[in-house]
């Protein structure tokens, strides 16, 4: 069950003129090409403290804007998933490029930074591919499944860059899961902020230590992880189909199929079909000859 929490609220239209704006996605998503465009030619690449990851880091209308290395998941499993997760941590708002051809891949990223807490927007990046691949993806029920502002974009021609200050305007909070937050409660309670919560919950060791708090289990992580995964199918399910008749019907066939109210019908229906195929046409007509 999702629902919104009760400490999502909208955020303040009018913000503060400098904020810490961060692009986040999966590799090869295109989010230097925003940073690119947004920095124009101003542009200081440094080392992240600690490391040998390179940072990228410039001002876009009166805010800061970090472009950060490309993730599959916050986390601490290796240097840039380090570093990424450090910048997200202290951002005002989040800008999430997605691929839109494969967001059965993007969208685990997308539902991690949104039961983090953080106010986000989406881009929904590589759009024009869709088309060509006969792809079809419901955008505004996709942004309400997900309570944020979605915008389809494609790098290769700017389509969607004029829509860049109205998602730093219109990030929010999105919907998160409810059982999830209120397991993450008892870590809140202790002060300790929702998003370093979270991943003290999935395992991340040394973010624990700074709030001197018991690191979760390997199971934690990988019940969390089924569970966003999950997630993800059921919004991919219901929002993506393919852009033609026999792709329509397919596809409303496979969510048929995932409804507990008209799964069992079909399957019954469909071990009647195997069941005389196989046993009376195979087993009495075919087997004649």
């Amino acid at each position: 069950m999702f629902v919104k929490h009760d400490e999502i609220q909208e955020i303040d239209q009018n913000r503060t003129a400098t904020q810490k704006i961060v692009l986040v996605g999966n590799p090869n998503v295109g989010k230097s090409c925003f940073f690119n465009y947004m920095s124009g030619m101003y542009v200081d690449v440094s080392n992240f403290p600690g490391t040998t990851v390179s940072i990228t880091k410039s001002h876009y209308k009166g805010h800061e804007i970090y472009d950060t290395p490309g993730i599959y998941g916050v986390a601490s499993f290796n240097d840039e998933e380090k570093v990424a997760r450090d910048i997200i941590l202290t951002a005002d708002v989040i800008i999430n490029v997605v691929n839109a051809v494969n967001l059965d891949r993007d969208l685990f990223l997308t539902l991690q930074l949104i039961d983090m807490g953080k106010p986000i927007s989406v881009f929904l990046n590589f759009s024009d591919e869709l088309k060509k691949r006969k792809i079809k993806i419901d955008v505004e029920l996709l942004s309400e499944l997900l309570g944020i502002e979605v915008i389809p974009t494609a790098a290769v021609d700017k389509f969607g860059f004029d829509k860049i200050e109205d998602a730093i305007k219109n990030a929010r909070i999105g919907i998160r899961q409810n059982e999830l937050m209120n397991i993450v409660q008892p870590l809140m309670n202790k002060s300790v902020p929702q998003a370093e919560s979270i991943l003290i919950l999935e395992g991340d060791s040394s973010i624990a230590e700074r709030y001197n708090a018991e690191c979760g289990t390997a199971d934690d992580r990988e019940k969390i992880y089924v569970g966003r995964r999950n997630r993800v199918s059921e919004i991919i399910n219901t929002v993506e189909r393919e852009d033609s008749k026999k792709g329509e019907l397919f596809s409303l066939f496979g969510r048929l199929t995932l409804n507990p109210i008209t799964s069992f019908p079909i399957l019954a229906v469909m071990l009647v079909l195997v069941y005389f195929f196989i046993g009376v046409f195979i087993s009495q007509n075919v087997v004649n000859f």
